[in-house]
């Protein structure tokens, strides 16, 4: 199963917001790397499938994610051995995705938080914050 970590493989509208995103976090002090974009059906089914008929912690409660229409990105930070330890970083993350309108799955309230998590909703819009434009 081929995970997919380029951007542009991203919806147009999702891909303006992970690249403002990135420009964001990096100018903030944010090491951010993109662990995941675009999910086929097939390994939707199998991240789907772990944790429930295969071992492994589950780590995913849909099978039909916005990463399979493209628009959902997943990050970690960029410190080996430390991706995924960092509540601060993704909280930090987060606010920056809130603010230029991403939907943020680290503020998930129902059992469900995905922290490394970000999608573009279909009414959503990027929001440019001052000093940043399109």
């Amino acid at each position: 199963m081929q995970r997919i970590e380029s951007i542009e493989e991203l919806d147009d509208k999702t891909k303006e917001a992970c690249e403002l995103f990135l420009k964001i976090a990096k100018d903030e002090g944010l090491n951010v790397k993109i662990t995941e974009t675009y999910r086929s059906k097939e390994r939707q089914e199998y991240l789907y499938a772990q944790g429930r008929t295969r071992p492994g912690k589950i780590v995913t409660w849909t099978l039909k994610s916005k990463h399979m229409e493209r628009n959902a990105f997943d990050i970690a930070k960029d410190e080996l051995g430390h991706e995924y330890d960092d509540l601060d970083f993704f909280r930090k993350a987060a606010e920056i995705g809130e603010r230029i309108g991403l939907e943020a799955g680290y503020y998930w309230t129902d059992g469900q938080q995905d922290m490394p998590h970000f999608q573009m909703n279909f009414l959503s819009r990027v929001k440019y914050p001052d000093g940043y434009r399109k």
